[in-house]
């Protein structure tokens, strides 16, 4: 929890805009959570199947501000976090196709970083890999959309797509080129990471 602490005598009408020296005394807080999950996985005539559900009981977490003003107190408390319990899950399905194409179909809903029932998103995940030459060459589109308000999906998602061609001369030596494009419109994780594309070039030696 933070408190925060005016000096007796200050006054201020709105405590929310304070342009005036105050002594504070703040400390941090680690959420703490117990959660419980349960996994599946299983094929059905070569289609790979799984899901993933996780129950999330969270402490929850708060900050309080208590102004003095003349011996009269304010306090303001403002819960952070609920303690109220939330699901996280993940359900998907992938397929090896005979001309050296892969395809991994994902949906998802919450990530672990994000803290509280109303803070959960939407996202589904795609990735299409397609083998050339022997499987010397690798083409890969993978990326995913984020739902943030399925209320008002035009002002509140994102998404990230991430194209990457990969070389592999030897068994255990690959290069790879690619890049991450991200867009996104409100408050969603993609739409945080706005405008902050990257193009990358990588090699990866296995020994």
């Amino acid at each position: 929890p933070t408190t925060v602490t005016l000096s007796p005598g200050t006054k201020a009408d709105d405590l929310g805009e304070m342009d005036f020296p105050v002594r504070a005394d703040v400390g941090a807080q680690y959420m703490g959570k117990h959660v419980v999950g349960f996994d599946m996985a299983g094929e059905f005539f070569g289609l790979g199947i799984w899901g993933e559900v996780a129950v999330v009981f969270p402490d929850g977490v708060k900050t309080r501000a208590v102004a003095n003003d003349l011996l009269i107190d304010y306090d303001l408390t403002e819960e952070r976090i609920s303690d109220t319990p939330y699901a996280q899950y993940t359900i998907g399905l992938d397929y090896h196709f005979d001309w050296s194409m892969y395809v991994n179909l994902q949906y998802a809903h919450g990530f672990p970083f994000e803290l509280g029932k109303d803070a959960q998103n939407d996202y589904f995940i795609l990735k299409l890999d397609q083998n050339f030459l022997y499987n010397t060459l690798r083409l890969t589109l993978q990326g995913g959309f984020a739902i943030v308000e399925w209320d008002d999906v035009g002002n509140n998602h994102g998404y990230l797509v991430n194209p990457e061609i990969a070389y592999k001369p030897f068994d255990n030596l690959e290069f790879m080129l690619g890049a991450y494009i991200l867009e996104g419109e409100g408050s969603g994780l993609f739409a945080l990471l706005d405008d902050q594309d990257q193009v990358y070039l990588k090699a990866q030696a296995s020994f």
